[in-house]
């Protein structure tokens, strides 16, 4: 998870491992909710669901706009997260879904 420390964006791009990069607006933003382990963000057109570990802050950082780019985490990289002295947001699942059919899926 890569936060912007100093202004807020205004976009954020989801890498999962298998699909294509999804990019939205935060214009289209409507909320966020989540704990440590699964995160749900909703904007207009789709709901993106993260799985991982230490997600729980992620709520506040979608809100305030400072999440800028999401990327699911390489398998050597998730082992070294199972380290305890790590403190950041792990994904390791971001699945996107398409709430109305807009025409064809990108």
């Amino acid at each position: 998870v890569y936060l912007d420390k100093e202004f807020a964006s205004t976009g954020v791009v989801f890498e999962p491992l298998k699909d294509r990069k999804k990019s939205f607006l935060y214009g289209s933003f409507q909320w966020c909710e989540g704990d440590d382990e699964e995160v749900i963000i909703m904007f207009s057109t789709h709901r993106v669901i993260l799985k991982g570990k230490r997600l729980g802050h992620l709520p506040e950082e979608f809100s305030g706009q400072k999440v800028r780019r999401v990327c699911v985490v390489g398998r050597a990289d998730k082992m070294l997260s199972d380290n305890a002295d790590v403190k950041t947001a792990v994904v390791t699942e971001i699945k996107i879904d398409r709430l109305k059919d807009e025409g064809p899926e990108e």
